[in-house]
């Protein structure tokens, strides 16, 4: 989820990031690479 802030060069809040992940139903999957989400797991992180 970072990864796009990393390369615009932007600052990363870490506390924000968790949160979307808590949103998102995310959290347990913060060190996977998107190919490593299901195909809903992917849509819900493409939609916010």
């Amino acid at each position: 989820m970072v990864l796009p802030l990393k390369l615009d060069k932007q600052k990363i809040n870490e506390d924000r990031v968790k949160e979307l992940l808590d949103m998102l139903g995310l959290s347990n999957r913060t060190l996977h690479l998107p190919n490593q989400l299901s195909g809903g797991q992917q849509q819900r992180v493409a939609i916010r």
